[in-house]
């Protein structure tokens, strides 16, 4: 029996529950984004990684120690990458980007597909902030996609569901300081949230 590799179950869930959404509903973790702009960054996130314009250096300095203008420098570049491909990919539809992800995945290299598989992950929970589901918490691909922010933030694997869902929430920036008085600071790769988000 084949097992499914992590980043195709997250992309499937992904977009099962992307078609129960309304494209153009904000995204309460990424407040920036519309439902449309979510899916539109993991189609350009994976055509990206295939056609090597990713910035994967500036990706990996904003998380490495390092001065904080070096940081701010990396977030910048990186962001402004997302932003444009973002921009250009949310012009289709939603069946037009969900077709275009299905095929692009489907000829991906393996190692493409581990390297996106947190951020796959972390997405399709703040896309699941807009649906209303709370399932896939206990999930497989939440600890595969920890393992590799928990190592980026030193911190240990909490040893519950909730608790690896609730840390992966906070390495990448979907809580508040107040949500997690008792984690470490330096946890919050991505910083902290100014509001509280409850999913």
């Amino acid at each position: 029996m084949l097992v499914q590799h992590p980043y195709e179950a997250a992309r499937e869930a992904f977009a099962e529950q992307v078609r129960d959404a309304d494209p153009d509903a904000v995204v309460p973790a990424c407040p920036e984004w519309t439902v449309r702009e979510l899916l539109a960054h993991q189609v350009h996130q994976l055509q990206g990684a295939l056609d090597r314009s990713f910035p994967v250096r500036a990706a990996l300095n904003r998380l490495a120690p390092g001065s904080e203008a070096e940081r701010r420098d990396a977030e910048r570049q990186q962001e402004a990458w997302i932003s444009r491909g973002v921009a250009e990919w949310s012009k289709r539809t939603i069946d037009g980007l969900l077709e275009t992800w299905s095929v692009l995945a489907r000829d991906a290299p393996i190692e493409v597909l581990d390297a996106l598989v947190p951020d796959v992950v972390v997405h399709l929970f703040d896309l699941l902030g807009v649906t209303g589901v709370r399932g896939y918490r206990d999930h497989a691909i939440v600890e595969r996609a920890l393992s590799f922010w928990a190592g980026a933030a030193g911190v240990e694997m909490p040893d519950t569901v909730e608790g690896r869902f609730e840390l992966l929430r906070i390495v990448t920036g979907r809580r508040s300081r107040a949500q997690a008085p008792d984690v470490d600071v330096r946890a919050a790769l991505y910083g902290w949230r100014s509001d509280d988000l409850v999913e």
